[in-house]
């Protein structure tokens, strides 16, 4: 990670034709495949053990993009519009974890069916499905970690759904922000830790290898007060202000365009 930047937006511009136009091309861009999860976990299955590390680099593969999203899957629209956005107008590839990635929740079911049932029972023992649900989640955490780390710039979605209203509780700055996605509080929380690298390290083209759903028990909501220190605003009026200087630029990186304009970081 080079750079983090927070965009705030709501629903209502994809009744716009043109940002709608780029939701559609995103969703283009985007399209997924699907896993076979039971095939999987027999190829990574070794004398009676799984091997998590096989299974994680299979199911959460890290790809090297120029952007990693950190977003509400309920906003996966506007998620579709702004990686439409970023590749028609700079030519960036953007990391959208529920196209790269199998679905988080499906695993675990698979793996909760297959090792978690109790004997002559439909349901799951308590003990076993704490156990298989901290091992999925440390691989999907491990996974978003690395692909963060090897995105050179962090864009957080500020959304109605991302940020609810919750009761907001007045500091000196103005308002805290909540959230009661424990996936998006680890996202940004990451921004705060994960060491801001060098810029060369990211402009290095790789080899590139060939859904994360939020977990709400019923009735139960955990906030998180989100960590947004690191975060660079960002508005729909200043990727068309992005945009404009970057057809003036000459031979520019994109990526240096936006530095510049929005914190004066030269490369």
């Amino acid at each position: 990670m080079y750079r983090a930047f927070e965009l705030v937006v709501t629903e209502d511009v994809l009744q716009e034709a043109p940002f709608r136009k780029c939701a559609n091309a995103g969703k283009k861009i985007t399209l997924s495949e699907e896993k076979n999860i039971e095939e999987l976990l027999r190829d990574v299955l070794y004398n009676g053990t799984i091997d998590g590390t096989a299974l994680a680099e299979r199911y959460f593969p890290i790809l090297k993009r120029d952007v990693f999203l950190s977003y509400s899957h309920k906003d996966k629209e506007l998620a579709y519009m702004l990686v439409g956005m970023l590749e028609s107008f700079f030519g960036l590839t953007t990391f959208i974890d529920s196209t790269f990635w199998g679905n988080a929740d499906i695993l675990l079911k698979e793996i909760d069916n297959k090792y978690c049932l109790q004997c002559n029972s439909q349901s799951y023992s308590y003990i076993k499905r704490n156990f298989s649900t901290a091992h999925v989640h440390v691989m999907l955490m491990s996974a978003i970690m690395k692909a963060m780390d090897s995105a050179e710039i962090i864009i957080f979605l500020n959304t109605p759904r991302s940020v609810p209203d919750l009761e907001l509780a007045i500091n000196g700055n103005g308002y805290d922000e909540y959230t009661l996605s424990p996936w998006i509080y680890e996202e940004i929380l990451l921004t705060t830790m994960l060491k801001e690298s060098e810029l060369n390290r990211h402009r290095q083209r790789l080899t590139l290898d060939e859904e994360v759903l939020e977990h709400y028990a019923k009735r139960l909501n955990i906030k998180y007060k989100l960590p947004q220190n690191k975060l660079i605003q960002l508005s729909l009026g200043d990727i068309e202000e992005w945009y404009k200087e970057y057809q003036m630029s000459q031979d520019k990186h994109p990526l240096d365009v936006l530095y510049t304009l929005k914190s004066n970081v030269a490369s």
